[in-house]
Order: C-alpha cells, then structure tokens, then sequence
C-alpha cells in the first residue's frame, strides 16, 4: 500500500504566529518603557512599573512559544535558502528563544533581592511579585548588569532577525513573511508591531537629542544601582 505524503505547510499555525507578533510588540513596548523613561520624565515612575509587568508577560509568552515550537514542525521556505543562511536563522532563533527567557528572569531576580532602600524602579514590590529570595544588594546588582547587557543583546539580535527578513522581502523576493502573517488576527498584530517598531524609533531619536516632554523625573527615580560598600 502507498501511503501519500502530507504536503508541508505553506504558513506556521495560527497559535505560532499570534505568539510571534505578541512577543515582537511587547519587547517593543518593555524595551522602550525602559531605555526611553527619561524622556517622559514626570510619569517615568510609572513606565518601569509597566515594564516589569511587560517583562513577566513576555517570560510567560516566550515559554508558551517555544512549547509550542518543539511540538510543531515550521514551515519550509519557499524559495529554498541556502544552507548555510538557514543554518544561521536558525542559531539566531535559537539565540533569541533564550534571551527572552533570560532578559525578564534577571531582571525579575535583580528587582526581587533589591533591599527596600533602594529607589522604586529598582525594586519588584510596586508592580510584580518577589521571588521568595533573601535580600541581597551585591547580588542585585549583579543581576542588574545582566538584564542590562542581555536586554540589549536581545534588541541587538532582534535588529539582526529584522535585517534578514527585510533582505528576503526586498532582495530575494522570497515569501519570508508570509509564513508569519497569514490572514486575520496574525496579519493585524503584524501591523502593530510595525507600528511599535515606528514608535521605538522615534523614542530613541527623542532619547538622542535629549529632548523631555513631561518635565523632570521623580526625585530618586533614576538613580544609577550601585553595591553599598
């Protein structure tokens, strides 16, 4: 008896995509909460409070992903890539699928072993809840320098992700982003995305020039996290 192969689909599912474009916007929206919070100096306070919240959703959706990734083959690219470009997209999927774990579990760890003395947006307690962890203010800083250099690790990564796709629409012609934004519900959130992506940049061009819209920072609030002596 012959047993007719399935044909590969053409597009990732429906779950995959939807978390995908979820992903993209909140490290859009954690990212510039954080890095962009002197600009809106006045409500800065509340930026990082949304951020940490941000952060623990994007852990949550990034497990719920790469669940759900293991259990489901992608798609092939069509056209077919070269060996070695789809062995580079895959270590950078790889990459990122750990720097969205490890970004928010350092940042949720530095918040949580930051003693009350430090200023609010250093500490967990305001907006998410502390890992069960004795205080430790050298350990928190620690951790504090490396939610910093993964967190911009993982923007680093995602501007290289973002690049080679922009190649494959623009050069190849290839239907790269087809697989990830079918009709519908994914289509939709691939355009706020895009929309927060616009947004990011334009906090970072307001960062550059140093411009503040919303008056000064809390007292406090943007203190630099140093180990007490």
């Amino acid at each position: 008896m012959i047993v007719e192969k399935q044909p590969l689909a053409k597009r990732y599912t429906a779950v995959a995509m939807v978390l995908h474009w979820l992903v993209a916007i909140f490290v859009f929206t954690a990212a510039g909460l954080a890095l962009f919070r002197e600009a809106f100096g006045s409500v800065s306070l509340t930026m990082i409070s949304l951020h940490k919240q941000v952060g623990l959703a994007i852990l949550s959706l990034a497990l719920a992903r790469l669940a759900w990734r293991l259990s489901h083959r992608p798609p092939p690219h069509n056209p077919p890539i070269p060996r070695w470009e789809a062995r580079l997209a895959e270590t950078v999927h790889r990459m990122l699928y750990v720097l969205l774990i490890a970004v928010p579990v350092t940042g949720w760890l530095f918040v949580s072993l930051a003693p009350e003395g430090r200023p609010l947006d250093y500490r967990g307690a305001d907006s998410v809840p502390r890992l069960p962890l004795a205080i430790d203010d050298a350990a928190s800083f620690g951790w504090h320098e490396a939610h910093e250099l993964t967190g911009f690790a993982l923007i680093g990564l995602f501007l290289v992700h973002l690049s080679g796709v922009a190649r494959h629409q623009l050069l190849t012609r290839g239907g790269l982003l087809a697989r990830m934004a079918g009709p519908g519900v994914p289509r939709l959130l691939a355009g706020v995305a895009i929309l927060f992506l616009a947004l990011w940049l334009i906090g970072l061009s307001l960062d550059f020039f140093g411009i503040r819209l919303l008056g000064d920072a809390p007292l406090g609030a943007l203190e630099p996290l140093r180990p007490k002596d």
